[in-house]
């Protein structure tokens, strides 16, 4: 597990590192584009949100992750996701993400930022 992760609009998620990237060329981004919401942006990952209440783990993320297919599922809204939401992920190389948010800090659109802990499985997918 990678904790601290703290991702803003100037750093992305790289999951197959797993590691912050300065140039935004990760697989995941915190976009904040939009005037209503803040996002979870990506051009080849996907994200669903758990939302049945119980731990996201590998066997549940592979199943969650089955459906989430198109770009549907490359922007993800954090309207809903509050402390403690689990996230998960998977990337191009079919490397597996649960991202909890343990922060999250979007009313500031100048000081939007989100800190998280990345459990990652490499190539479960």
């Amino acid at each position: 597990m990678v904790s601290p992760v703290w991702l803003n609009e100037k750093k992305s998620l790289s999951l197959r590192e797993p590691m912050l990237r300065e140039d935004r060329a990760g697989d995941i981004r915190l976009g904040l584009a939009d005037d209503v919401d803040c996002a979870l942006q990506s051009d080849t990952s996907v994200v669903v949100q758990m939302s049945n209440g119980k731990a996201a783990t590998l066997d549940a993320c592979l199943h969650l992750l089955s459906g989430a297919t198109g770009s549907a599922y490359r922007t993800w809204s954090l309207a809903a996701a509050d402390d403690g939401s689990q996230l998960c992920a998977k990337n191009a190389s079919g490397d597996i993400a649960v991202l909890t948010i343990q922060i999250k800090q979007t009313a500031l659109r100048r000081a939007a930022f989100l800190h998280l802990s990345m459990n990652v499985w490499r190539t479960a997918a």
